[in-house]
């Protein structure tokens, strides 16, 4: 395992520096997270936010960054494990990928942007020391909701707030976590939405560019979760996640090279630290790990692999796998978690070369054309899910569902819907119709 990646573990630390600080109590789900999720979501959005600051003309290896982190927390009651990916990732993203001098903000936001506890840290600075950096991030970071909150969020005005509030400083990148890209309010008389057509949010893209969306909900990168409930339960969440960069970017140039100098570049070059000597003497405070967080980071490591270890059990991981749909059999066997295990396609569907993903692919005779997918089965370590769908998702196993869906382990009927035209001015048709989807077996 890199050292960054043993951060990551850490990063489910955030709960442990702010319940023993008296910041707040986390529930008891959040630290039933696994690991593998909040690694692959730092990954995809290191990527991301370099391949958006070249696009502006900047270089996130060679110069500083100000992160700016948001979150939507409307949904943090009811929802305690999506409220502590979200915090996971941006934890482990800093440490992963920021280096001391870079600044750090982070907002909270619902129908707007409200001031939460740690918003008066804003802009802070990151220290050389990264364990005292990670206790100042973590302390930043929004643990509830707005007093008095209706839930609901509004995206476009929270964006338009925080752009406003960071413009001119050096370097930002805007990282929103929310339950749903979409902007949403539980009363449009009331509490109206700004809306993307708005003058003061088409005047923020003028000077701002937010990636291009992956779903339907308008995110620049969905991230997926697994973690397992108190009962015992796993469960499989998903946070959108929204980034927006300057049109130019300019910052200050890093002392040397982002790889060599980041936090996370630092821990894989640095040999593990000894244990204090019988004279008394301690290892330097800037490089080691306090003792209280490196057992909380063992401790959620070991989690992380008993998960997997009884998700491996469940799935029968030791023998041939294969999935059957609509009467094709499809081996499992190697497949990684977050890979495409087959789309769905209507009978006149055609590849143009660029948009081909090479993913095994079903032909849907019941549906006579369409230009694109019906959607995707992705596999994930809670089992298929139906993702990326042009056709929606209705009924699973009878019960009702709504895209994006997780179908778990066990084969059943997925009822789909949707319109397809034949050729363009044509009216839509509608079609409903099902996949048959069977779990087990031999190739």
């Amino acid at each position: 395992m890199r050292g960054w990646q043993r951060w990551l573990m850490a990063s489910g630390l955030g709960a442990l520096l702010l319940s023993s600080s008296g910041l707040g109590q986390v529930s008891i789900e959040e630290s039933l997270l696994g690991a593998t999720g909040v690694e692959q979501t730092v990954e995809a959005l290191h990527a991301l936010a370099e391949a958006e600051v070249r696009v502006s003309g900047g270089d996130l290896s060679a110069q500083h960054v100000h992160w700016v982190f948001a979150f939507s927390t409307g949904h943090f009651a009811l929802d305690p494990i999506r409220a502590q990916a979200a915090r996971a990732s941006a934890l482990g993203l800093l440490e992963a990928a920021a280096a001391p001098g870079d600044l750090v903000s982070v907002y909270a936001f619902e129908m707007d942007v409200w001031t939460h506890a740690g918003a008066d840290a804003n802009p802070l600075t990151l220290p050389d020391d990264l364990a005292v950096a990670r206790e100042a991030v973590a302390a930043m970071l929004p643990l509830t909701t707005r007093a008095g909150s209706q839930g609901g969020h509004d995206t476009e005005r929270a964006l338009v707030e925080i752009a406003s509030d960071v413009q001119g400083a050096a370097g930002p990148v805007i990282i929103m976590f929310t339950n749903r890209a979409a902007s949403l309010t539980t009363d449009a008389a009331a509490r109206p939405l700004l809306g993307e057509d708005s003058e003061e949010y088409r005047a923020v893209l003028r000077e701002w560019r937010r990636a291009p969306p992956r779903n339907r909900s308008g995110a620049s990168y969905e991230a997926t979760f697994d973690a397992e409930r108190a009962t015992g339960e796993t469960v499989t969440i998903t946070v959108d996640v929204v980034l927006v960069a300057p049109r130019t970017f300019d910052a200050t140039a890093l002392p040397a090279a982002r790889a060599e100098v980041a936090f996370g570049a630092r821990d894989r070059s640095a040999p593990p630290q000894p244990p204090p000597s019988p004279d008394g003497a301690t290892p330097n405070a800037g490089t080691a790990l306090p003792v209280a967080l490196v057992a909380a980071a063992v401790g959620l490591a070991g989690l992380d692999l008993a998960m997997r270890r009884r998700r491996g059990a469940q799935a029968g991981l030791g023998g041939a796998r294969i999935v059957t749909i609509q009467g094709s059999k499809i081996p499992l066997d190697g497949v990684r978690p977050g890979a495409v295990v087959c789309r769905v396609v209507a009978r006149g569907f055609q590849d143009d070369e660029e948009s081909a993903d090479h993913a095994p692919t079903i032909v849907h005779d019941e549906v006579p054309y369409g230009d694109e997918p019906l959607g995707r089965l992705v596999w994930q370590r809670g089992g298929l899910a139906w993702k990326d769908a042009a056709f929606n998702a209705t009924r699973w196993r009878g019960s009702p569902v709504r895209s994006p869906v997780t179908l778990g382990r066990r084969g059943g009927s997925l009822a789909i819907e949707g319109t397809v035209r034949e050729r363009a001015g044509m009216p839509p048709l509608s079609v409903q119709t099902s996949l048959e989807i069977e779990m087990g077996g031999s190739a």
